[in-house]
């Protein structure tokens, strides 16, 4: 029976960490783009707030950025879309919920 190293190479866990944050890469460019959409039809129909919709498609391009370039020159503008990215869908849904339903009446009862 081989015998098991204690600790790995540092170079190894380098790799292991690297492989491991490929997935969260292809997560972070899907949710760029849904952010995209998610913006450019607040913009185009107005459901929401337009800043709302103007902020998701600003978030949404620094996401995919992000994404594409986690280490470049350009992590400081988009090194906050980690942060700011659940801010956009909690301010989205508060929108949602304020939003009157057709009739008038606020969605939630105050």
């Amino acid at each position: 029976m081989a015998q098991v190293p204690v600790v790995a190479r540092s170079e190894d866990a380098l790799v292991a960490l690297w492989a491991a944050q490929l997935g969260g890469i292809s997560s972070r460019v899907a949710f760029g783009l849904m952010l995209l959409a998610a913006g450019l039809v607040v913009v185009t129909t107005r459901a929401l707030p337009r800043w709302l919709g103007w902020l998701g498609i600003v978030l949404g391009a620094l996401t995919v950025l992000d994404a594409a370039v986690p280490f470049g020159p350009t992590v400081v503008l988009t090194g906050w879309t980690f942060f700011l990215d659940p801010l956009w869908v909690l301010l989205t849904g508060v929108a949602l919920l304020r939003r009157p339903v057709p009739d008038g009446r606020p969605a939630v009862p105050a």
